[in-house]
């Protein structure tokens, strides 16, 4: 059961945006800015971390690279939460059927990064709101 979670959590935000990706891929305009925003949250994300230079909780496992060694933002709740965020903007209706699922595993994924020691409470909370303000502004500003 742990391997399920840890699998879950380490590759929900990868899981998500290809189901977005397939929701809006016959809708060119919509298909790429999904395409930028997770670019733009990507070099957001390196930023940041190379910026705030905050260790993970547990660095001794990432050697050299400072995308992993270091942990603020946490990049897998920044991704989830950006993509989340833009497609709840995208949609117009908002279903339990498919947005039960679509949260629970936001909660596993940042449950996965806390429980083995990935990234602290502050990190994740940091990763989600950069995230939900990245995917906010970038919506605005395209489509408003």
């Amino acid at each position: 059961m742990k391997w399920l979670f840890d699998q879950l959590g380490m590759h929900a935000p990868l899981f998500l945006s290809l189901y977005v990706a397939y929701q809006v891929f016959y809708n060119k305009k919509w298909f790429y800015f999904l395409l930028a925003l997770l670019a733009i949250n990507y070099v957001v994300n390196v930023a940041l971390k190379i910026w705030i230079k905050e260790p993970r909780p547990n660095p001794g496992t990432y050697h050299g690279n400072p995308r992993q060694y270091y942990g603020m933002p946490s990049g897998h709740a920044q991704i989830y939460a950006s993509v989340m965020t833009w497609y709840w903007l995208y949609r117009k209706r908002h279903d339990l059927t498919e947005w039960g699922p679509i949260v629970a595993l936001f909660f596993i994924t940042t449950g996965e990064r806390w429980v083995n020691n990935k990234h602290t409470y502050l990190q994740l909370i940091v990763g989600t709101g950069v995230g939900v303000l990245l995917a906010w502004a970038l919506f605005l500003s395209v489509f408003r």
